[in-house]
């Protein structure tokens, strides 16, 4: 892997879980496949339900060893002066938080994306834990230190601007990177399951996600 220019860190708080540290995974393995230093900054050491069977060995990892993702605000700091990455991408809100007060912290010109996957004012009424209450004001404070504010989708944007009070011309919309060459080849799988034969009379409904709240 090249490392003779200056990294793109892509900061997450876990290598497994959702939607979002998968998105994040592929974005560092499609990075370093393009030929682009990539380091993959990882908050917590654990890697219950990991993707990393699906990261690029190209892809540099970097554990910050912290027990919580709030707890990594002062190790990604340090990451941040040693590295001095060119770009610093994070995704998920309070990661985001995190990550734009650990830039702050370091004192580098490292540009910062943050990217907001969630519909905030969803995710904030149905939660009784302080630190999801807390969570629009701590954005309305912290986004605009960003470089770009980006959104998977122009309803997240909508609602981002909303709840947060962010000017919606800020906030750029990127759909996530679904899209993966092994897609096409899982696609012309057979579906062996008598429901789905031709001709079969039983309703069929496809969810596509996790069954979690």
């Amino acid at each position: 892997m090249r490392r003779d220019s200056a990294p793109i860190a892509l900061f997450t708080a876990t290598m497994g879980g959702g939607g979002a540290e998968r998105a994040m995974v592929r974005l560092a393995t499609g990075l370093a496949e393009r030929g682009y230093a990539a380091d993959l900054v990882v908050a917590r050491n654990n890697d219950e339900a990991s993707y990393a069977a699906e990261l690029s060995d190209r892809v540099r990892v970097i554990r910050l060893g912290a027990s919580h993702a709030l707890l990594g605000t002062s190790p990604l700091a340090r990451y941040l002066r040693h590295e001095r990455p060119r770009a610093l991408l994070a995704a998920l809100n309070y990661v985001n938080v995190i990550a734009l007060a650990a830039t702050r912290l370091a004192g580098t010109d490292t540009r910062v994306v943050v990217v907001e996957h969630n519909t905030l004012s969803v995710q904030n009424g149905r939660s009784s834990q302080w630190r999801e209450r807390l969570l629009p004001a701590l954005i309305r404070r912290t986004y605009p230190w960003a470089d770009v504010i980006v959104a998977v989708s122009d309803g997240v944007a909508d609602d981002l601007a909303r709840t947060a009070a962010l000017a919606r011309e800020r906030i750029t919309v990127i759909n996530n990177p679904v899209i993966v060459p092994d897609m096409t080849a899982m696609a012309r799988e057979p579906c062996e399951h008598p429901w789905l034969r031709p001709g079969h009379s039983v309703p069929v409904a496809l969810a596509v996600g996790r069954l979690t709240p």
